[in-house]
């Protein structure tokens, strides 16, 4: 079983330091190398990768989520 954890702590409503390592760590795994940032294409690929469906950079989930 994984222990549940708060991502924010509730007084300051902060990403608690792991939550924050991990959200890096996922940014810069999947940003766009030449930009620095996430893309529509990049976001595609995060979604495409954690939920194991095919997602495209025009899906209004992108959209979205930009």
């Amino acid at each position: 079983m994984i222990e549940e954890v708060p991502l924010a702590d509730p007084e300051t409503e902060w990403l608690v330091p792991r939550a924050q390592e991990i959200f890096t760590e996922w940014f810069n795994m999947f940003k766009n190398p030449m930009k620095g940032v996430m893309d529509n294409f990049s976001v595609a690929r995060f979604i495409s990768k954690t939920t194991k469906m095919t997602c495209i950079s025009t899906d209004p989930k992108v959209a979205e989520l930009i």
